[in-house]
């Protein structure tokens, strides 16, 4: 802004292949999570929660929307995505679960008095979202007295679909304690609820506890919309940091390309100045008498635009030789050198080297090319393995999830980690007695564990460069 729009400005966006470099690394090792049985009973169960986890995330594009977190994550330094329940189209009852992305995650704003870098321990979370005038007034009545927020309030000032039509809300989640009962039966088992028993039941036991359920307010500015609970004992929402640290006392998170700023602006200044010196300097030109040009400025003119092959002049007795032509002003080296310099502390503060984005270097084989990569992007891992916590969040809660939404009995299709199909019953009742005895998701133990690799093409690729080897 300080040049104006007279002077030339430019920009060589060298950041670019190094977020690129470390977003397209975690495309090619996709964190996967997968859900264990906790107890020897358990294991036939968490074949079929391991199966409808897969199934909500494939239906979900959950690789899509981690993809996009990813994006964001690495170059801004936040990622984030939620989890959604929406209602079957041919069901009373039924519901379905789904990861859905968080286009600005910006937009959300966990509790600040939050400890876990997962805010995991958050008691409450805003969530802007916008609807045009008419989805309102179709949903909520007349929109002409509704308090909008202001964007800037939200942090969306600059989303692009906002115009006079766009009604911003805010979605209020929170915590808020309630008591409830246990029940200690003679079977051994503890419930909450005596009522979803089937049969007479002996209680041996109960106690009182402070327990939570969540809440979710949709507001305007001034007034609340509706109110929902959530089926959940965890709020809905995943986050993804990227470099993480608290200083003096306050929470400090960002991307790859806030290391790399000085640098890259460096860069553009020095490169700018190469180029505006060469813009600026002046042709190379002839400097001859005013006799060894008589009659020949028409050549002289000819020759800035074509490739004449001889020059002619007039002979001067006072200035002997033909006339001299002197070149233009050149670039200063220390230009040169600043822009090399910028270009290399880029490389340095990002810790991306060459080798990580292709650039030709010992390595032939493609084993080798691969371990080197990896290698260079050791430094920027922390990018990954946060994608990978984010993701075995998101099990938490959709495994917290699954026997509280669907807790009826449904055929699903369930896939492996190949995207091999397999059709189950889950809570399957037997027709007389009207008890669950089979998949009885309400049961048993549950854990998850996250891992990262590469997919199934790259793993078939590596096996072949393996043999060749």
């Amino acid at each position: 802004a300080a040049r104006g729009k007279k002077r030339i400005t430019r920009e060589f966006n060298e950041t670019r292949p190094k977020v690129k470099a470390v977003v397209n690394h975690i495309r090619s090792n996709r964190p996967t999570a997968k859900i264990r049985g906790t107890e020897q009973g358990d294991v036939d169960t968490a074949e079929a929660m391991n199966g409808l986890w897969m199934n909500v995330w494939n239906n979900s594009n959950g690789d899509n929307i981690t993809d996009f977190a990813a994006e964001t994550q690495v170059a801004a330094g936040m990622g984030a995505w939620f989890v959604d329940t929406e209602y079957c189209e041919d069901s009373v009852s039924d519901q379905d679960i789904f990861i859905r992305a968080i286009r600005n995650p910006l937009c959300l704003i966990p509790d600040r008095a939050a400890k876990e870098q997962d805010k995991s321990d958050a008691r409450h979370w805003n969530y802007a979202t916008s609807m045009s005038k008419s989805a309102y007034e179709a949903k909520y009545g007349k929109a002409d007295k509704v308090a909008s927020f202001d964007p800037g309030e939200l942090n969306a000032e600059n989303d692009p679909n906002t115009d006079e039509e766009t009604i911003w809300l805010t979605a209020y989640w929170r915590k808020e304690p309630y008591t409830k009962t246990l029940y200690l039966l003679a079977t051994g088992e503890t419930v909450d609820d005596l009522t979803k028993l089937a049969g007479p039941v002996t209680v041996v036991k109960q106690r009182d506890i402070r327990a939570h359920k969540i809440v979710q307010y949709i507001m305007s500015a001034t007034e609340i919309l509706e109110r929902n609970e959530w089926a959940g004992k965890h709020f809905p929402f995943v986050v993804a940091y990227g470099e993480y640290v608290v200083i003096n006392g306050k929470t400090r998170w960002s991307g790859l390309t806030q290391t790399m700023m000085d640098a890259q602006r460096a860069h553009n200044e020095t490169l700018t100045g190469v180029y505006e010196t060469i813009a600026m300097s002046p042709q190379s030109k002839y400097w001859m008498t005013a006799v060894q040009g008589k009659g020949l400025m028409g050549q002289v003119q000819a020759a800035i635009d074509e490739n004449l092959p001889v020059m002619l002049y007039n002979h001067d007795k006072d200035a002997p030789g033909p006339p001299e032509r002197v070149g233009g002003a050149d670039v200063p080296a220390a230009l040169i050198q600043a822009a090399q310099m910028s270009r290399d502390s880029m490389k340095s503060v990002s810790g991306i080297f060459d080798a990580s984005l292709g650039e030709t270097s010992n390595e032939t084989s493609g084993k080798a090319i691969r371990a080197r990569t990896d290698q260079a992007l050791v430094v920027t891992y922390n990018f990954s393995d946060n994608i990978a916590k984010a993701i075995g969040r998101t099990c938490e809660i959709v495994l917290d999830l699954i026997p509280k939404v669907i807790d009826t009995q449904r055929a699903y299709r369930i896939l492996g980690k190949d995207g091999a199909e397999k059709y189950i019953t889950v809570n399957k009742r037997d027709p007389v007695s009207g008890e669950i005895i089979e998949n009885d998701l309400s049961k048993g133990k549950y854990d998850f564990v996250v891992t990262q690799g590469p997919n199934l093409q790259t793993q078939r690729q590596e096996a072949v460069e393996e043999l060749r080897d």
